[in-house]
This record gives structure tokens, C-alpha cells and sequence, in this order.
């Protein structure tokens, strides 16, 4: 589900009315207030095109405004009535490889971080751990290990995916992911459930 703030009625109406097991929510439009919404992961293109046009080149306010709809949508997600995973967490980052954008060691970047994990936390959603993240230009997972470090110390379940758009992508990368997780300090996932989630031990590597 692709998530833009005001649109809580449509939603229930149009998705959750309709009895769906889960929901994947994920924030992929970003944009100042007043101003017309953007898709940050279109292209390396778009995204270097938009932050020079919108911001002087800063990608600071677009990335800050990603982690504030992604905790906005975790606080409307409370009242869905749904179970809910958040997907691709950090996904703003999918271009700023070797931190081109912006630096993911920067103190308000780990506030922004640290704030929208404070928020799942405090809520029933799970967080995804997207493989896919391997196949683009940042060439890492989503969310990327430092953050799924706090995830883990955070008690936040994760479930695997790869986000496949394609047959040949279902599982893709799967035996990193879960190598990731362990590293991490996880010892379990979650996977779909009757009425909810369950948890799994961490497949073991199959190579």
C-alpha cells in the first residue's frame, strides 16, 4: 500500500474493508508542505533533479520529511485494523550510495532514524527487511544493517522479503538477509498467520 497522509477513509473503504491478512505500507512520495508530492525512488535522476530544484541541493529536508510520513503512517496504522509491515524502512537512502546525498552517520540523520524506530516500537506494526535493497545503486538491504541493529535492540519484529516484481526474484538474496538478521543479534523472524503474525527460528544458510 502506498501511503499518503488524508487518505485514511479511502483506505478503509477501498483496502481494508475488503478483509486482507496483512498489508505492506510503505512511503514512496515525499514533499514540502503546500507543494505538490515527488517520488524519490523513480530514478537517480529524479531524485538528484528534485533536491537540487526543491531544496539547493540538501537532500536533509526531503529525507526528514520521509521519516516523518513514515511515523505518521505508523500512528494512523494503529487504528487499521489490519496487521501491518512497514516496508522498505529507509528507502529514501536508495541512491545515496558512499552517502553522495547525505551522511548516514550525521547526528539528525540518527535522530530521524532513532525517532521513527521509537514509534514502531510503541506500536503493533513489524518492520520488513526488503532484499531487494541489494539490487539497487546503494547495492544494500532496506533497512540497512546499522538500523537493523536498532531494530533488534529495539524488540521490533522483522519478516523477510524480497519485494519481487518478478518470479525470479521470490526469495532473491534471502540467505544474505537472514545472515544479516543473525548478525544483527535476531534469533527469530515473523511470517504470516491466521489473524496476525508467527514466529519463526532464523532459517539456517543453505549454501
Amino acid at each position: 500500500m502506498d501511503y499518503l497522509p488524508g487518505l485514511a477513509d479511502f483506505y478503509e473503504r477501498e483496502l481494508f474493508a475488503r478483509g486482507l491478512d496483512y498489508v505492506v505500507a510503505s512511503v514512496h512520495f515525499v514533499g514540502e508542505p503546500g507543494a505538490a508530492p515527488w517520488v524519490y525512488d523513480q530514478s537517480d535522476e529524479r531524485f538528484a533533479r528534485e533536491i537540487q530544484t526543491r531544496h539547493r541541493g540538501d537532500a536533509r529536508p526531503a529525507v526528514e520529511d520521509y521519516f516523518r510520513r513514515v511515523r505518521a503512517m505508523v500512528d494512523e496504522a494503529r487504528d487499521w485494523k489490519v496487521p501491518v509491515v512497514v516496508g522498505h524502512l529507509d528507502r529514501i537512502a536508495l541512491w545515496n550510495r558512499a552517502d553522495q546525498y547525505f551522511s548516514t552517520s550525521s547526528d539528525w540523520y540518527g535522530q530521524a532514524v532513532a525517532d521513527t524506530l521509537a514509534t514502531i516500537a510503541s506500536s503493533p506494526c513489524i518492520v520488513e527487511l526488503n532484499t531487494s535493497g541489494w539490487n539497487k545503486l546503494a547495492a544494500v538491504p532496506n533497512p540497512s544493517p546499522g538500523i537493523l541493529k536498532g531494530i533488534a535492540d529495539a524488540k521490533i519484529p522483522v519478516i523477510v522479503s524480497a519485494d519481487a516484481h518478478w518470479p525470479a526474484n521470490v526469495a532473491q538474496h534471502f540467505d544474505r538477509g537472514t545472515a544479516l538478521l543473525r548478525a544483527a543479534g535476531f534469533e527469530s523472524i515473523v511470517v504470516p498467520a491466521p489473524r496476525g503474525w508467527s514466529r519463526a527460528p532464523l532459517p539456517e544458510p543453505t549454501d
